[in-house]
């Protein structure tokens, strides 16, 4: 991979960041228990299993490494990183 395919790379990732941070209230509200996936600044996938995200990543022709899987805890969780 190139410098410039890495830099493109992380410039997505990073654009999808932003996206999440400002959508995260909204975020919190319609999409609790649920996973969501964002490329670039695009929410592409929400479902509550894991593994039907990558699913529909795949189908959407995206490489799942340059997309932000997040998920949303529901109100009364609470989520250690």
């Amino acid at each position: 991979m190139t410098n410039q395919a890495l830099a493109e790379d992380f410039r997505v990732l990073e654009t999808g960041s932003s996206f999440i941070s400002k959508n995260a209230k909204e975020f919190g509200v319609k999409y609790q228990k649920k996973f969501i996936a964002v490329f670039d600044s695009n929410l592409i996938a929400v479902d509550g299993n894991f593994e039907v995200i990558l699913e529909k990543i795949k189908k959407k022709n995206i490489d799942p490494s340059v997309v932000l899987i997040e998920y949303i805890p529901s109100k009364d969780q609470i989520v250690l990183y």
